[in-house]
């Protein structure tokens, strides 16, 4: 009697070990900072592209709203910085563009000043990723790194 109950809930079984077994393996290190990505908690933070160090630095923090912010992208001469822009994670505000306004190249090493500008919304407590992308000059091969970061306002 008990053999039909078995064969009934298998497959039931089966699908919800293996479900289990995708969330923990795409999801147990879903909170740490890794190259691509970091948390901004001061003025900057630093990733890396190709075990060479990229750096994001903000000209204020905590980053105010309402505010014209210059944010300074330093990397190696050997991608070229060609867009970013900010996405709201809790609430969608659509794309806001950082202006790129001047490249310098020291060496080894570019520098490219951006100017962004964040409108105020309903929600006084906004959650942002900063999208940067890059291209590799020598491959064209792509690049993506992420900044997070909050604001708030009264």
């Amino acid at each position: 009697m008990n053999k039909p109950l078995i064969k009934q809930f298998f497959p039931i079984i089966v699908v919800i070990l293996i479900l289990s077994v995708v969330y923990w393996i795409n999801y147990q290190h879903a909170d740490e900072p890794s190259a691509n990505q970091c948390y901004l908690d001061d003025l900057a933070c630093e990733l890396s592209i190709q075990s060479t160090p990229f750096l994001v630095q903000f000209s204020l923090f905590p980053v105010q709203i309402e505010e014209p912010i210059t944010v300074t992208f330093s990397y190696s001469a050997l991608y070229d910085l060609n867009s970013a822009w900010l996405e709201g994670t809790n609430m969608f505000m659509g794309r806001i563009n950082i202006h790129l306004l001047e490249s310098k190249k020291v060496v080894t090493q570019t520098q490219t000043v951006g100017e962004l500008f964040i409108g105020a919304c309903s929600e006084s407590d906004m959650r942002w990723r900063m999208v940067i992308n890059l291209t590799e000059r020598a491959t064209g091969k792509p690049e993506v790194r992420y900044v997070y970061f909050q604001t708030h306002y009264n």
